[in-house]
């Protein structure tokens, strides 16, 4: 699991360089924002870092904090910090996007399934230039075959934030 995390940070870093590069973008390129299930968690905080191919493609990607909840109908629940995490491609016409991704959630402290991926798919609303307020409503649907029956996922997630 040490293996993963310290590939997950080497591949961060390495995509915040890779940004740091282009001095053209159409937006800025971080945001923070508040997402609300979706994701593997029940809320999260989370950094998005941008890498812009053109005005109308980018990449975004995204780690954060939150948490989850499982909910069993017959015994106790086990609440977990977690550590979600994603890469999605968007297209768009610099204010509405369509974006499709991969990402993955680590459930600290979960022994039976502590880590799994989470196929994304969504709308990304930008406001415009002058405002850096986002919205994103997007799917998640977790790739592990008892995710439904342990934990409070919400495949729906809505997210709010800022660029800067």
């Amino acid at each position: 699991m040490t293996k993963k995390f310290l590939f997950f940070i080497l591949i961060f870093v390495h995509g915040l360089n890779l940004s740091s590069q282009n001095d053209s973008l159409r937006i800025p390129q971080n945001a923070i924002y508040l997402t609300i299930f979706g994701d593997g968690s029940v809320f999260s905080f989370n950094y998005e870092r941008y890498l812009d191919l053109s005005p109308e493609h980018f990449f975004a990607f995204k780690a954060g904090v939150g948490m989850s909840q499982t909910i069993r109908i017959m015994g106790t629940s086990d609440s977990y910090n977690v550590i979600p995490h994603a890469l999605t491609f968007n297209i768009g016409n610099g204010k509405h996007f369509f974006e499709a991704g991969i990402g993955a959630v680590y459930r600290i402290g979960d022994k039976k399934t502590p880590y799994f991926g989470i196929p994304t798919i969504g709308y990304r609303l930008n406001f415009g230039k002058s405002t850096p307020i986002f919205f994103r409503f997007h799917v998640d649907i977790p790739v592990k075959e008892d995710h439904l029956w342990h934990m409070s996922l919400v495949p729906l997630g809505i997210s709010l934030g800022i660029r800067f």
